[in-house]
């Protein structure tokens, strides 16, 4: 638990800088998007593999404000449908809060009118993840029984490309991991592992709008 408070006081601290840098920039500072894709690499699954690569099953909204043209801060909210051989699907659904910062920008380099960025994003979230069919060897969870409630530390990098002044397309790709997972993502076992004991990541593809208030 002394773990997860230093790292929420360095993501808050870092997110506090982040507005120290608001001031008069760009037009269409804001932006909502919507992002859907893949994902893989579930650990602990227990006795099952993770989905493939190739199997999709991440849908991601999010919102975004931009300080100038270097720093940022990001929110939304994730839902991974987990298909598991032989065994029920089981959802995951996260609710996220990352500070971000445009990598080119940060470099000044410039790549077709600035058109186009790099975003490299990072902070803290809250998930958790059931099953339908309910559990077996039910525990009680912290919130809500019958679900796995967790911590998320995650980042990522987000390529974009600017189509007009309103409207951009990006790919994300995104490393998760996971404090105080109580169960496999098959959810057929407890994990008596303390800590950081789970991970996973994605490769979505999406798009946004942008605008301001």
């Amino acid at each position: 638990m002394k773990t997860i408070k230093k790292i929420c006081t360095v993501v808050f601290g870092f997110l506090l800088i982040l507005a120290g840098y608001a001031q008069e920039g760009p037009e269409n500072t804001w932006s909502v998007g919507i992002n859907a894709g893949l994902h893989t690499g579930f650990s602990p699954m227990g006795n099952h593999e993770a989905p493939e690569i190739y199997e999709p099953g991440v849908l991601q909204i999010r919102g975004k404000k931009m300080f100038g043209e270097q720093f940022g801060v990001m929110a939304g909210a994730q839902y991974n449908l987990i298909d598991i051989d032989y065994t029920p699907e089981t959802h995951y659904i996260m609710f996220f809060a990352h500070g971000l910062t445009d990598l080119l920008r940060l470099m000044d380099v410039n790549i077709l009118n600035n058109k186009t960025g790099v975003l490299v994003h990072a902070g803290l979230g809250m998930s958790g993840m059931w099953q339908q069919e309910g559990l077996v060897n039910p525990k009680p969870s912290r919130l809500f029984d019958g679900v796995d409630e967790m911590i998320c530390v995650g980042g990522g990098l987000m390529p974009y490309y600017k189509v007009s002044d309103n409207f951009s397309v990006n790919l994300d790709y995104a490393f998760n991991l996971l404090f105080h997972q109580s169960r496999n993502f098959d959810m057929a076992d407890l994990n008596e592992q303390q800590g950081m004991n789970g991970k996973y990541m994605t490769l979505t593809l999406g798009v946004c709008y942008h605008f301001d208030i």
